[in-house]
């Protein structure tokens, strides 16, 4: 039996055009792979000349060959769920190389000089990413003096030319808080180590387009002339009150409206409001 010249040449050009498309999907796929995974330490070099937060993985910082000068990043790693309750975050990353060492720790004081052990990676680079939303008491233009606790001696960071006398004879490294570096928290935060009976507790929510918001709640019988949040410059409105142990209810009035929180998963039922955000101070 005869095959047909034209069927031949089709045959041919079907295999061809298969053969052309495996080349281009797998280029393609191995071009992506190569580019997600490629960051390395020149990448974090130039990355403070872009002002610009990468998005890093662990995959991305267990390459790291060198440590680098503290900066902003984006992070997402699976791990970030139990500390933080969310896949990514936004921290400042802070390094130290050293192959031999066996235990390095943060400390500072943004933490009260706790030790936060850091992670090894493979090339024998330590990091940490120090997430500044998650202390209300950070704001841009904030002090932070930092130290690492190698083998049970502290050392500085040689990466950062930002470093000062700690009184002790020794040098603390230190790194200023951009107002890029902060990203508010919505909800309810507590403030913790409040020197009074009484606990410290932030109200915030993200309104933009509002042009005022007041807090009302069975802590000031509802009042919306009581307590007034005041805008920062990214459109979030915040108040801190000073509170007894108890449970509280609340609202916002949000230009004359009366909002739910919704950033609060806590809510109860309200004879008048329908439903109310709840938090209890122990």
């Amino acid at each position: 039996m005869k095959t047909h010249k034209y069927s031949k040449n089709v045959s041919s050009f079907l295999l061809k055009g298969k053969c052309q498309l495996f080349f281009y999907v797998s280029f393609f796929l191995l071009s992506s792979t190569m580019f997600l995974y490629s960051y390395n330490s020149s990448h974090l070099h130039t990355q403070k000349e872009e002002n610009k937060a990468k998005i890093y993985y662990p995959k991305h910082l267990s390459k790291l060959r060198e440590a680098v000068y503290p900066r902003v990043i984006h992070y997402i790693d699976s791990n970030n769920y139990k500390r933080y309750n969310k896949l990514l975050i936004r921290g400042v990353l802070f390094t130290y190389k050293n192959s031999r060492a066996k235990n390095v720790f943060f400390i500072s004081d943004a933490n009260k000089f706790e030790r936060i052990p850091m992670i090894r990676n493979e090339k024998g680079v330590w990091y940490y990413i120090f997430s500044p939303q998650k202390y209300t008491d950070m704001i841009p233009g904030k002090k932070i003096r930092y130290k690492f606790l190698v083998d049970g001696l502290f050392e500085h960071d040689i990466t950062n030319n930002q470093y000062e006398n700690d009184g002790g004879n020794r040098y603390i490294s230190y790194y200023y808080l951009l107002d890029e570096d902060i990203e508010p928290e919505n909800g309810v935060i507590f403030i913790k180590n409040q020197s009074n009976q009484n606990n410290g507790v932030l109200f915030r929510i993200y309104a933009p387009q509002a042009e005022n918001v007041s807090l009302i709640g069975s802590f000031n019988n509802w009042d919306s002339e009581i307590d007034i949040l005041e805008k920062n410059k990214k459109g979030y409105f915040e108040i801190k009150k000073s509170l007894p142990k108890g449970e509280y209810i609340y609202l916002y009035q949000i230009d004359g409206e009366i909002k739910l929180d919704t950033n609060n998963n806590n809510i109860k039922g309200h004879p008048v409001y329908n439903r109310v955000g709840y938090f209890s101070i122990q």
